[in-house]
């Protein structure tokens, strides 16, 4: 898996992400040995970050570069929309599987993603629910590291490059599945989150 994270503090945000690969849960490959193994890209103004399944990025690379129009992703509910639409073409034309398990209310888009963007920092369920954080998260097999270190630290630093750091760095340290370097990209917001 891997470790991503979006934090906002003022009007700045940072999406962060870890370099390492695995393969079956067992294999690492660090990012020396892959060549464009970055598990961030960008999307006009967006940073999209994914963990699970590698072949995801290229599926929506492919999916995104495929539309006539500009996906809008400035709003949980925008973004809800773009997802229930491409969920379609995901089965139809990339052949996703998604039948996860039969209690499941919704079929499964078998994708998590952070999305960070001028009009905030984005989460993405596999059932396409969508959040829209005023402080951070993180996904994947280093999220529990990174929480508790997006928010011990969230207070202590001052920008949310800073704050990303340090809570990259924890999940690297903890967890099996990520490593560095980490990559961070920011991104100012069009209007600040009302912190508490």
């Amino acid at each position: 898996m891997s470790t991503i994270i979006v934090v906002r503090k003022g009007a700045q945000a940072c999406i962060a992400a870890d370099s390492m690969t695995t393969w079956g849960g067992h294999i690492r490959q660090r990012q020396e040995y892959e060549l464009n193994n970055g598990k961030i890209f960008k999307y006009h103004d967006a940073f999209i970050g994914m963990v699970g399944f590698t072949g995801h990025q290229m599926v929506l690379k492919s999916y995104l570069s495929s539309l006539k129009e500009k996906a809008d992703l400035s709003s949980a509910e925008a973004i809800f929309e773009f997802w229930r639409k491409m969920h379609k073409e995901l089965k139809d034309q990339y052949f996703v599987n998604p039948r996860d398990d039969k209690d499941d209310p919704y079929e499964s888009s078998r994708i998590l993603a952070l999305i960070c963007n001028p009009h905030g920092a984005f989460y993405v369920t596999d059932m396409r629910s969508v959040a829209n954080f005023s402080k951070f998260w993180a996904i994947g097999s280093g999220q529990e590291y990174a929480l508790g270190a997006l928010h011990a630290n969230y207070h202590r630093y001052r920008t949310p490059l800073e704050i990303a750091k340090a809570s990259m760095a924890a999940a690297c340290e903890f967890d099996l599945h990520s490593d560095h370097p980490c990559v961070y990209h920011n991104v100012k917001l069009t209007r600040q989150a009302k912190s508490k």
